[in-house]
């Protein structure tokens, strides 16, 4: 993250397509945190990460992160703020959100953006150039990859197969 001027950054479960079940190379939530559910986000910053997850996951999120340094923070529960609220009042002027704009929704990036648009707090990097312009790489998440299996779709071109 600091290598990227990242202070902020956002790991959703999905895959380009928001399916409820991803491939391996979509896991990237799961491969940095260790929470193996379904339904969650991973909020991380240079000295805090923070997994968001609803009430079926409350039991095995808990399990899985112990010991992790990661706090479970269990959604729709008094006095946990949603992630747009955590975002909000984490960053200050002048630090950047990052977050891979292809597997976030239309109404996630709208939120972000409305967040990064307020003078007081940060600029925002997405990390693809597919969307808005701005760009980091074209996965952020390799490196989590490159540790274990990858099944991003292939392609073939006239030189064999490529990487999507």
């Amino acid at each position: 993250m600091q290598a990227h001027g990242i202070d902020l950054y956002i790991i959703p479960t999905d895959d380009f397509h928001a399916s409820e079940y991803v491939g391996a190379h979509f896991r990237g939530r799961h491969y940095v945190s260790g929470f193996t559910g379904s339904a969650g986000t991973l909020v991380v910053t240079a000295d805090w990460a923070g997994l968001w997850t609803d009430g079926r996951y409350f039991l095995q999120a808990g399990q899985q992160l112990e010991g992790s340094g990661i706090e479970l923070c269990k959604m729709g529960e008094p006095g946990v703020p949603t992630i747009p609220e955590y975002i909000e009042k984490t960053l200050e002027a002048g630090q950047t959100l990052g977050f891979d704009g292809r597997v976030v929704t239309a109404r996630q990036y709208e939120g972000y953006q409305r967040i990064a648009e307020n003078p007081r707090l940060a600029k925002m990097i997405e990390d693809t150039e597919a969307r808005y312009g701005a760009a980091l790489s074209d996965d952020s998440l390799e490196f989590v990859s490159a540790a274990g299996e990858t099944d991003i779709p292939q392609k073939k071109s006239k030189g064999g197969t490529e990487k999507r």
